[in-house]
This record gives structure tokens, C-alpha cells and sequence, in this order.
């Protein structure tokens, strides 16, 4: 990991831990001029953004699916996966699939696809 993401880190665990994000960047800011790496903050800065973004996406529900789904069978993938109907979500129209869905949500994938179910069937049978 690198320095940048390392001190990026490092900051959002600060503010999540509820000091005040302002005091947290001024402290860094003076980290970093008095060890002679303000060449580092743009770097920070954009690790801070990529790493928001990717907590955002580990904690969203993103779907892929053969074809479009209705706001009824969406929520009802939800509820399946996470527990709940009110998480956050994105659907994707993957053609690829022929038919079901592939769903992740934290790190967790869940493959309801044709393909997936083909694959699955193919192992099984190489098992025997």
C-alpha cells in the first residue's frame, strides 16, 4: 500500500471515529509539511475519494441482469440478499447472461445467471 492510501486511510478512520474532519485534515496538512511530503496531497486527496467510493460500492447491491427489471422484482432481489429492500443499488442490463441475474453486495456474489447455473451443472457432472 502506499503512502498516499496508507495516510488516506488513516484519515476517514479518524472522522469515522468522530473527530472533527477539519481537525483531522489540519493535523495531516501538518504531517506532511513537517516531514517534507505536501507533494503527497493531491495523491491523499484523490485516495480519499477512491476509497469513499469504493465503501460506497461494497456497501451497495449491484446487479446485473439478462434484462430489465421492475422496482417489485429488484426489491424483492434485495430483501433476498441483504436482509432488507431499502439498500442502496444499481442495476446493469448485461446481454450477456441470456437469462437471471448476477448480484453482489459486500464482497459477496451471488450468481442466478444461466451461465452461473450451466457452470455450476458442468462441475457437478465432472465431480461424478
Amino acid at each position: 500500500m502506499s503512502l498516499s492510501r496508507s495516510i488516506a486511510n488513516s484519515y476517514i478512520t479518524l472522522c469515522e471515529e468522530g473527530n472533527d474532519p477539519k481537525v483531522v485534515a489540519n493535523s495531516v496538512a501538518t504531517f506532511l509539511k513537517e516531514n517534507n511530503l505536501i507533494s503527497l496531497q493531491k495523491n491523499i486527496l484523490d485516495n480519499v475519494e477512491m476509497i469513499e467510493k469504493e465503501k460506497e460500492n461494497y456497501n451497495s447491491l449491484n446487479i446485473r441482469s439478462a434484462f430489465p427489471l421492475t422496482a417489485h422484482t429488484t426489491k424483492e432481489i434485495a430483501e433476498g440478499l441483504c436482509g432488507e429492500n431499502k439498500v442502496k443499488h444499481r442495476v446493469e442490463e448485461d446481454k450477456k447472461l441470456i437469462a437471471g441475474f448476477v448480484a453482489r453486495y459486500r464482497g459477496v456474489e451471488w450468481d442466478a445467471s444461466m451461465q452461473g447455473v450451466v457452470s455450476r451443472l458442468r462441475q457437478l457432472l465432472k465431480e461424478q
